[in-house]
Formats: structure tokens, C-alpha cells, sequence
């Protein structure tokens, strides 16, 4: 679903609005609707796994994939001059598809940050967002940094692929940081995969999206009381 969500953005729906669920929309029904016609006409294939796919086109055995920065380095390593990195193609002159971006991020369980070991998080923190350790993730792992000052020297010294990964993400923009996220993958292939299979139209398998993700989100809410 997560290759799937930037149709729906292109026809400018949004997964969550105002910290609402907003699955069942004509967003979500002309992305579906959309995404369907171009397995149709044999622009995609959706036979293979995940993994199957990055393997082969890392082999050279496919023409392109939609992927990552976290599988950049090892198609670069592969695949050499010949990787390209293209900003994914647009539906019309005025619909790009928008992708999602995100980070990597310290989450600390049980309000541990406001506990005894408050000093020792904190350092590791500070340890892990420093400019130093933020351009070895870099150039180990080939994630961008999120501290400024990695961040422009990365801009600055960047060439090739590395440049290229950066204008993708042209029209990407911050997943929401939103606990229903976990909802609304689940329930979006629910609905997907039946349309996809000619079970549910468009309408009906936005509108069973939107059932399934409110019930849950209820459940969930319920439960942190």
C-alpha cells in the first residue's frame, strides 16, 4: 500500500484529515480505479514479491522499480553507472504522484525519557543527531541526514545518484505521524486487493476501507482508556 499511496495523493486525497481517517473519498476511488487500468493495459505486474523484484531488477533483468533510498546502495553497488533515479512519473501535467517520506526515529516506551535514566537518553540523543554520527548513517546506509548541517553539506558535495535520489523527492511529502498510520495500511489492502480482483467496485471498497479502519480506530481508542 504504500506504492499504492501516492496515486491517491495525485488525485489529491489525503489518509488522514485533521486527525481523521479519510479513506472513503473520490480520491481513494479514481486512484483505485486508475491503478487498475494500468495492470489492465499490462503496465504493471502484480504476480511477484517485494523481494523477488529488487533482486531482479538489481541483476538487470528489469527495466525499473519503484523503490527506496534504503535499497540505493545496493542497486548503486550492482548495478554502477548504469542505476538511474527518475522523480516518479505523473498521471497528467497537473497530477504527480506523491509519495511518502519518513524518518527514522528514538522512541522511548513507558515515559522512560522523564525517568531515572532521563541524562543517559538524553546523551544518546544528542550522540545519535550530532553531525558526525548523522553523516555516517550517510554513508553507511545511504539514509539522508535530518541535521541541518549534514544535511547541506550533503547538498553541497552530492553528485550522480546521490543527486538524483535528492530531486525525487520533488513532490514527496512527511508520512503523517499518526498511530492510525498502523490502521490504515492493513485496511487499505483489504480493500484493494478486492477491487483489484473484480470482488468490490471502486466505491464499494473505499466505502469497506472506511467501516473497517473506524471500527478499529474506535477499538483502539477505547483501549487506551
Amino acid at each position: 500500500m504504500y506504492w499504492f499511496s501516492p496515486f491517491i495523493g495525485a488525485f489529491g486525497g489525503a489518509l488522514i484529515d485533521d486527525g481523521e481517517i479519510t479513506l472513503n473519498t473520490q480520491a481513494m476511488v479514481d486512484a483505485l480505479t486508475y491503478y487498475k487500468s494500468l495492470k489492465q493495459d499490462g503496465l504493471t505486474e502484480a504476480r511477484s514479491s517485494y523481494q523477488n523484484t529488487s533482486n531482479e531488477f538489481a541483476q538487470g533483468r528489469l527495466a525499473y522499480t519503484i523503490n527506496g533510498d534504503w535499497s540505493l546502495k545496493k542497486y548503486h553497488k550492482m548495478l554502477g553507472d548504469d542505476l538511474g533515479i527518475a522523480i516518479l512519473p505523473a498521471i497528467s501535467t497537473n497530477q504527480p504522484l506523491i509519495p511518502f517520506y519518513s524518518t527514522h526515529s528514538l522512541a522511548f516506551p513507558n515515559d522512560s525519557l522523564n525517568g531515572p535514566k532521563r541524562q543517559h537518553l538524553l546523551k544518546l540523543m544528542k550522540f545519535l543527531q550530532s553531525p558526525e554520527v548523522q553523516k555516517s548513517i550517510w554513508e553507511t546506509l545511504g539514509v539522508m541526514p535530518v541535521e541541518s548541517s549534514a544535511f547541506d553539506e550533503l547538498n553541497r558535495s552530492s553528485s550522480g545518484v546521490q543527486k538524483q535520489m535528492q530531486g525525487a523527492l520533488k513532490y514527496a511529502q512527511p508520512m503523517p505521524s499518526d498511530s492510525a498510520m498502523s490502521i490504515i495500511w492493513s485496511v487499505m489492502r483489504k480493500g484493494f486487493i478486492r477491487h483489484q480482483a473484480d470482488v468490490l467496485s471502486a466505491e464499494r471498497a473505499a466505502a469497506l476501507m472506511q467501516k473497517i479502519s473506524d471500527k478499529q480506530r474506535t477499538k483502539s481508542l477505547s483501549g487506551k482508556k
